[in-house]
């Protein structure tokens, strides 16, 4: 009810509106990629599409998963499943590191008249080469562990998006951040016979190489839409905008 009557405000609102340029979030962008129009009436007119529920187990999950590689991080040592990849990897010392894991802050960078940021999980360096990489956590749980990402499941697709977008914003920052990034994704396992105040974990560690050729020409677009005074058209597989239509095409029937 919400979504709709607020997008049937619409007629309200002043297109000229002349926004401050806030910084824009990863997740800005992705809506982005999803529905120009959601974008633009969001980054523009504050309206937002209803929040979805918290994952508080995986919130969970990501809180530990900092705090142990952080023992690693203060240690200078190599965290077992890294060294089980026979890497030699360790997580980044730096006096920004908490700020860009920060969900108010973030690593930011500047692109055209904008800036850009994002909230990393972790951060590893190779400290042979000098190089960095950004590192995700995820989890889910599932009968097999995951062990690969899917190429057909779209939200893995947004990870290898997210993962990507966090490599162009550090090397954009002028940091020596490498396209390889990596996904520390552990699967619970929901195939148990009891439950027993249990949930077991396994976890992998997935190489992924990023592919940031498509940033810029996107921020392009997105700078494009915000300077223009026109709402955009929504995208056809835009769940939120196709129930708007429905919505009204109905009320007109009435």
């Amino acid at each position: 009810m919400k979504l709709a009557v607020g997008y049937q405000k619409l007629h309200q609102l002043d297109l000229n509106n002349t926004m401050t340029k806030k910084p824009i979030s990863r997740a800005s962008v992705d809506l982005f990629c999803e529905c120009p129009r959601c974008f633009f009436l969001q980054q523009k007119h504050g309206l937002k599409r209803p929040p979805g529920f918290p994952f508080t187990l995986n919130s969970a999950v990501d809180k530990l998963m900092k705090a142990e590689f952080d023992i690693h991080r203060s240690a200078k040592t190599l965290h077992p499943i890294i060294t089980m990849k026979g890497l030699n990897l360790i997580p980044v010392q730096h006096q920004n590191i908490n700020d860009w894991r920060n969900t108010r802050k973030g690593i930011r960078a500047s692109y055209g008249d904008y800036d850009f940021f994002g909230v990393i999980d972790d951060l590893w360096q190779n400290p042979a080469q000098g190089s960095w990489h950004v590192v995700d956590y995820k989890a889910t749980a599932k009968k097999e562990a995951v062990i690969v990402l899917d190429d057909s499941a779209e939200h893995h697709q947004t990870y290898k998006r997210q993962i990507s977008f966090y490599t162009w914003l550090f090397q954009r920052a002028g940091f020596p951040t490498s396209q390889i990034g990596y996904f520390v994704y552990t699967t619970g396992n929901n195939n148990l016979p009891k439950f027993e105040d249990k949930l077991t974990f396994r976890t992998h560690l997935i190489e992924s190489i990023c592919d940031t050729s498509w940033i810029e020409p996107t921020l392009d677009a997105i700078i494009q839409c915000l300077d223009s005074p026109s709402i955009p058209p929504s995208s056809e597989k835009c769940n939120f905008c196709n129930y708007v239509k429905q919505r009204n095409l109905i009320d007109t029937l009435k």
